[in-house]
């Protein structure tokens, strides 16, 4: 099965994690999760979206939520859409790209 493009369907955040690293992007590297204090809030959505959190320098004391799409093989990941005040926001604008 594949997403658009003839693109890897992944199964799960481990294996796009997997592949991320494998491609040589840093998009879950370690560094960059704890300087953003970038949280992962779900696991893949239709095997393509998912939501992370991040409390990043700029962004004060409160935590914004942004859609993430898995856009290839690679596991090279794309911001859909961000600065959600909660995980239910963000879950509704997957809903809206899914059509529902």
């Amino acid at each position: 099965m594949t997403l658009k493009n003839e693109h890897k369907v992944f199964k799960s955040m481990q294996e796009v994690k997997d592949a991320n690293k494998a491609s040589g992007l840093y998009f879950f590297d370690e560094g960059n999760m704890k300087f953003f204090k970038s949280v992962i809030e779900t696991e893949l959505i239709s095997s393509r979206w998912f939501i992370t959190s991040e409390l990043g320098p700029n962004f004060g004391a409160l935590r914004e939520f942004s859609v993430r799409e898995v856009v290839d093989q690679s596991g090279r990941i794309k911001t859909v859409d961000r600065g959600f005040k909660s995980s239910e926001e963000a879950q509704r604008s997957i809903l809206n790209l899914l059509g529902c």
